[in-house]
């Protein structure tokens, strides 16, 4: 809970989060199948491992059966426990199955394509396809593994070393498996987004707090006195970045912003006076960097710029300018976080989208759903025949040449709202 990398994304509004806490779960529950020594133990362990799994499959997929199976099996077979896990492993399944199965039916009852859809376009295609969205080299996490244990960074080396020596003890080989599984499995698929991995987090948390009470035990503080100073000269150099910024091109508005900059800074101070003391103290005030974490998650929301709230809720500047889009008789959009916030506080679903596709490329594949999109060629056609019937509404995020040239394609006669990299431009209708 300490990791910086799990208070930022634990707070951001996507289905990773739950979707990590259904597959940690798995991993508690995988671990009390196998070491439980009771029968009922074992059952109710293998009943709740299909439960979470069950409950994950609902919020992402597929990937929430795949990912124990990635652990389990291969612990089962060092173990010599394979009969075992297919034994019990069917009151998992059993579990599972009759945890989904209602939701399963439901859908295709309404839809009968979309596990077509679901199944090979957001999961096999994702995995392997070519134009897989989100493509990343193989390399990609592990980087991003070492960045995410902030702010026990230090502590990493000794923490895989002291795993590879232990690897032969149950406990330390079933986290090592949790840890590399997972993370070799989502290295080969193709789509990578840095949240994916956070299903690696536990584990690895897990080894560390054994590799940090072993050297608290040992009373050898040296590798925590480099793990503060290292946070430490991170947050200086954050401070002096963004005070250089904040002179020369300014993050936060002058006046309207203050109070956000003031956060900002009282969270960095707070970060490196956690950090010197334990450098200072390495082995009585180990856990200081808790702190800059808790300062963290308690003040860095509040404190992010207003561009950035703008640029990532388009839906506040949309309900500001809501009375004016709602007597449109049509929507645009190119972008799908701002068309979806838009078709939800209209109320209305016929926003078409302009030269942009992304996550719903299958379904406007379809023949009735063709005049949801247009593309820069076909724009000022479209935007001459819905003038025609009332006037129209467009809500744009421009943040490069792309998109400008995209505005210069609209007609300039609109009035124009801007917030960030939003823009809202509303179009008056026009004699037939």
């Amino acid at each position: 809970m300490s990791f910086v990398s799990v208070a930022a994304l634990g707070g951001y509004a996507n289905l990773d989060p739950q979707f990590t806490f259904w597959v940690n779960l798995t991993g508690v529950a995988l671990w009390f199948c196998f070491d439980s020594t009771t029968r009922n133990g074992r059952l109710g362990a293998w009943a709740l491992l299909g439960f979470a799994c069950g409950m994950g499959f609902m919020t992402k997929g597929f990937l929430a059966w795949l990912l124990p199976v990635l652990i389990a099996l291969p612990y089962a077979i060092w173990q010599k426990r394979f009969r075992e896990l297919l034994g019990y492993g069917l009151v998992a399944v059993v579990v599972a199955i009759a945890v989904s199965l209602p939701w399963a039916l439901a859908v295709h009852l309404q839809e009968p394509d979309y596990w077509n859809f679901f199944f090979w376009h957001e999961h096999i295609q994702r995995f392997a396809g070519d134009d897989a969205q989100h493509a990343e080299p193989f390399w990609y996490y592990l980087p991003l593994l070492i960045a995410f244990c902030l702010p026990w960074v230090a502590l990493l080396p000794s923490t895989l070393k002291q795993a590879w020596q232990e690897k032969r003890a149950a406990k330390t080989a079933f986290l090592l498996l949790w840890l590399l599984m997972p993370l070799a499995f989502f290295s080969l698929a193709k789509g990578k987004l840095p949240s994916y991995i956070m299903p690696c987090l536990l584990p690895l948390a897990l080894l560390m707090g054994h590799t940090l009470a072993d050297k608290l035990a040992q009373a050898r503080g040296r590798v925590l006195r480099i793990n503060g100073w290292l946070n430490l000269v991170i947050g200086v150099v954050a401070l002096l970045a963004l005070t250089w910024f904040q002179l020369k091109k300014p993050v936060y508005e002058h006046g309207s912003e203050t109070l956000s900059l003031v956060l900002v800074f009282v969270f960095l101070f707070g970060w490196i006076v956690a950090n010197l003391l334990q450098a200072s103290r390495p082995l009585r005030l180990w856990a200081a960097p808790v702190v800059g974490s808790w300062l963290l998650v308690a003040l860095v929301p509040a404190a992010l710029p207003h561009s950035v709230v703008y640029n990532k809720t388009p839906d506040q500047f949309i309900i500001d300018h809501l009375q004016e889009l709602s007597q449109t008789s049509a929507l645009l959009s190119n972008d799908l976080g701002a068309a979806s916030a838009l078709a939800w506080r209209v109320k209305r679903p016929d926003v078409t989208l302009y030269n942009t596709v992304g996550e719903v490329k299958y379904g406007l594949a379809f023949d009735d759903a063709a005049h949801h999109k247009v593309d820069t060629t076909q724009v000022q056609q479209w935007m001459s025949d819905a003038r025609k019937h009332g006037a129209v509404g467009v809500v744009m995020r421009v943040k490069g040449d792309d998109e400008l040239a995209e505005v210069d394609l609209l007609p300039k006669d609109g009035k124009r709202y801007e917030q960030g990299n939003i823009v809202i431009l509303v179009f008056p209708q026009v004699a037939p």
